[in-house]
């Protein structure tokens, strides 16, 4: 009798429950089904109704079972189907690569099961200004009037294995948001006037050259460095001091025109491109300013940014993303932004013709 309870008991315990259907709950192993009919606990599938399926006859049977009481319940429909089938269609065509779906359904969703949302950039600007309020910071009066920056992801790929050059480049925006750059500027004494009436913050001649080498002068008083043409033997000793900002006619600070070159680098906003990963962040204006001046000097940048570029080889910004200093991004709609060349201004002109003649 213990032999036979003990039996019984390892049977139940090994095999689990058995319900009135005569599923096993669980895989079985051979050696404890034997067990258990040897002791009666489960009896043979030839003496009573009961049947014990395989795991894929289990779950062909479910499956079975659900298609027969979805038939029960809901009335099939030819119409109708064929309308869910066109609708589940698009939206196969229409889903991206590695993602759930193009677009979220609620308002709350998980960032990482859909591809950025783009937004205009007035949308953009009052999630900000709306984030701006209620973001809970330790010293609010630090982050009173923040910065707005975008960040553009480019194109870099020209014919075949050609690509763009990384590039540096001043631009002047429609309204300014910051002091004007400290510009020291190499000229002649003949000059010095204009120089200074032009917004120089220092004039400097060979003499001034000798002081930054001597430490008299440091060689970071100043944001920018500009020259005349007649002045660049006497600067060959700033080379190493300066690098990046010594004066080079590339990049526009080596010029005759004085009041031009200084009106330039003292009022000018610099952006320069990140080579390893192709991307330019710039600063457009803080949230001081209303949405049509961001809107303004974005549109600056964007211009500049895409002449360096030729139009016949596409479009040169992939991705555009707004933002404010410790707030969320968000990607734009930027297409409304890029220039056009005259090929296609032509176009539009024609078919607002025959749209007005119609």
């Amino acid at each position: 009798m213990a032999a036979s309870m003990s039996s019984e008991f390892l049977a139940r315990t090994v095999c689990g429950s058995f319900n009135r259907i005569g599923f096993l709950m669980g895989r079985v192993p051979h050696g404890a089904m034997r067990v258990a009919r040897q002791t009666k606990v489960f009896p043979k599938p030839q003496e009573t109704n009961y049947v014990l399926p395989s795991h894929h006859s289990r779950c062909l049977f479910h499956s079975a079972n659900r298609l027969s009481s979805q038939k029960e319940d809901v009335a099939f429909d030819d119409t109708d189907a064929e309308d869910d089938m066109a609708v589940n269609e698009l939206s196969l065509e229409m889903k991206p690569k590695g993602y759930m779906a193009a677009r979220p359904v609620d308002d709350v969703y998980m960032i990482c099961h859909y591809p950025p949302q783009m937004v205009t950039f007035h949308e953009a600007m009052d999630k900000l200004r709306s984030q701006d309020q209620w973001a809970h910071i330790r010293k609010p009066e630090l982050y009173k009037n923040r910065t707005v920056t975008i960040s553009i992801l480019l194109d870099m790929a020209l014919e075949k294995k050609k690509k763009v050059v990384a590039f540096t480049n001043m631009v002047i925006l429609p309204h300014q948001f910051k002091e004007d750059n400290k510009v020291l500027c190499f000229a002649e004494d003949s000059d010095t006037q204009a120089a200074l009436d032009a917004g120089a913050f220092m004039v400097g001649n060979a003499d001034t050259v000798q002081d930054i080498v001597d430490h008299r002068i440091h060689h970071r008083a100043f944001d920018y460095c500009v020259s005349t043409p007649e002045m660049m033997p006497s600067l060959t000793k700033l080379k190493e001091k300066l690098r990046k900002r010594f004066p080079a006619s590339k990049r526009g600070s080596v010029s005759n025109n004085i009041t031009a070159m200084l009106n330039l680098y003292s009022k000018g906003h610099e952006y320069k491109v990140q080579g390893k990963h192709n991307t330019i962040n710039c600063a457009i204006g803080k949230l001081s300013l209303t949405n049509e001046q961001l809107e303004e000097n974005m549109a600056a940048i964007i211009s500049d940014v895409c002449s360096h570029k030729p139009l016949e080889f596409g479009s040169f910004i992939k991705k555009l993303t707004l933002t404010a200093f410790l707030l969320d991004g968000h990607v734009l709609d930027f297409k409304n932004y890029l220039p056009v060349s005259d090929e296609d201004k032509k176009l539009k002109e024609e078919l607002e013709k025959l749209e007005q003649s119609t």
